[in-house]
């Protein structure tokens, strides 16, 4: 048995340099790592000693050019990537050369004729049957022709002097099909497809034949192997693994007194929660509420009042509106990524990726790019300002009436601000706003209510409005109230109104 690694890692690029197997990057079910371990066979142990990359990666392509380790594209948990990086293990040290032209995540990388090659992939849209190849001479990338089909999770390998790419994913399903590049040519040629669909795939040449490992078809996660016979132009199974398996890494090594073997890394299907983006918000809420602090305890102008406001509740105020919407785009792309996690955590915790759900979360996982469902276009609107109908007003210990500025558990709770210039609030929600501060300030002899003492009694209006009119809701702690005065509250709203 081969040692297993010290993390688990899902999206693994792995190629052997200098006899020793390098595992880099991936994702452990808890985040995107940069950090690479390395195996020898001679020794059957992992170390961790290789300096990381200087980007967390997985779904990263990874190969061997002159003796220097390369990192291709992937993706950060974010966004695809399209830089790359090469590993000196005399200094051990990375360095980035000439990014690519596209960014590609679920790239394939092969060394040919003194060239790294890029691909297939997926841009972060669409699968891409594009190739790109790299000159270590120039730095430079450079387009090649393009494969027949567009791939992304696709395994590639050198053999008899050509590229072969298998299997993969499309836009719409797992590929059984296979293609071969001549660089003489410089030509993609199709090849008898293999006997099962295989997304995730690895290929790998042992012993003068080219293997086909794992995998998904679409439904059901695999353990088989298949070998291609290039005489007959056609693939045959020749056994299976001992465990099913879907995105790993694949090396050959040569095990001391053993023939040449074929070392497979298992890969899990987890995606990372992004801890850092949490903390990073934390951080800006604390900071946000050290301002608010201060705000409670100074005179500011109208004018910072109303920038604040906006800032706390319509905080892309700033922006153009096509900046709005990339944010926005943005901000959801990231929600969805966040719920396949939470999915994805629950099948890997209750061991059912063979279930039904775990079938499903693979397969849309695949083909919406680490989403669980699609996430179509924005679709831009005609009303730009003014568009929210449904407002929750606070009214403060002064019983001006507006939103507050802080939060409860901040300690910053007497702080009110009326929306003046705040631009998603119309005209008609601001007239009604302004007819309860009227009432309150002017008719109404009760107190606003003061959430540090539990005194007073006014805590909030609720305007709705429509074309046909409005509706408010107004809310009071009657504390200390007799009946007859809330009945004559009760009436002085409706004769004002």
């Amino acid at each position: 048995m081969v040692a297993p690694m010290s993390k688990r890692r899902c999206g693994v690029g792995c190629a052997v340099l200098s006899d020793l197997l390098y595992a880099v990057g991936g994702h452990d079910g808890q985040s995107y790592l940069n950090s690479i371990e390395r195996y020898d066979p001679h020794t059957n142990q992992w170390c961790g000693d290789v300096a990381p990359t200087s980007s967390c990666r997985t779904s990263v392509g990874v190969a061997v050019l002159d003796g220097f380790l390369y990192a291709v594209g992937g993706q950060d948990g974010v966004s695809c990537l399209n830089f790359v990086e090469r590993y000196d293990p005399q200094t051990n040290r990375w360095n980035k050369v000439a990014g690519m032209s596209t960014k590609r995540l679920g790239v394939a990388v092969a060394v040919l004729g003194g060239h790294l090659y890029a691909i297939g992939g997926s841009d972060g849209t669409s699968p891409l049957n594009t190739v790109e190849r790299y000159d270590p001479r120039t730095n430079r990338w450079c387009p090649v022709s393009p494969m027949g089909t567009r791939r992304k999770h696709l395994g590639c390998a050198v053999y008899n002097n050509m590229i072969y790419a298998v299997g993969g994913r499309d836009d719409t399903t797992e590929l059984s099909s296979a293609e071969r590049y001549n660089p003489q040519s410089n030509q993609w040629q199709p090849i008898v497809a293999m006997t099962s669909r295989r997304s995730g795939v690895g290929l790998a040449v042992v012993n003068g034949l080219l293997y086909a490992v794992g995998g998904f078809d679409g439904s059901t996660y695999l353990k088989t192997i298949e070998v291609y016979d290039p005489e007959k132009n056609q693939w045959c199974l020749c056994g299976s693994m001992n465990y099913r398996r879907l995105g790993g890494g694949v090396g050959v090594v040569r095990i001391p007194h053993l023939e040449t073997e074929l070392v497979v890394k298992k890969a899990n299907p987890i995606a990372d929660p992004l801890v850092e983006k949490r903390n990073e918000r934390r951080r800006e809420d604390n900071a946000d509420a050290k301002r608010l602090k201060r705000l409670e305890d100074s005179e500011v102008s109208e004018e910072q009042l109303a920038d604040t406001l906006n800032d706390k509740i319509a905080s892309l105020w700033r922006m153009s509106y096509s900046q709005q919407l990339t944010e926005k785009y943005h901000l959801l792309k990231t929600c969805l990524l966040s719920l396949n996690r939470e999915l994805t955590k629950i099948v890997t915790q209750s061991g059912e990726e063979c279930s039904s759900l775990g079938v499903w979360l693979t397969r849309v996982t695949q083909e919406y790019d680490n989403k669980c469902c699609p996430l179509e276009d924005i679709r831009v609107s005609t009303l730009i300002n003014g568009y929210r109908n449904k407002c929750e007003f606070t009214v403060g210990i002064d019983k001006t009436v507006g939103f507050r500025l802080g939060l409860y558990r901040e300690g910053t709770v007497r702080v009110i601000a009326p929306p003046i210039n705040c631009p998603i609030i119309s005209d008609h929600m601001r007239s009604a706003m302004n007819a309860v501060q009227t009432y309150i300030t002017t008719k109404s002899r009760l107190n606003g209510f003061d959430p540090e003492t539990h005194s007073g009694h006014w805590i909030q209006a609720t305007v709705r409005t429509a074309s046909t009119g409005s509706m408010i809701i107004l809310v009071l702690n009657p504390q200390q109230l007799t009946a007859e005065e809330i009945t004559q509250e009760k009436a002085d709203i409706l004769h004002f109104f």
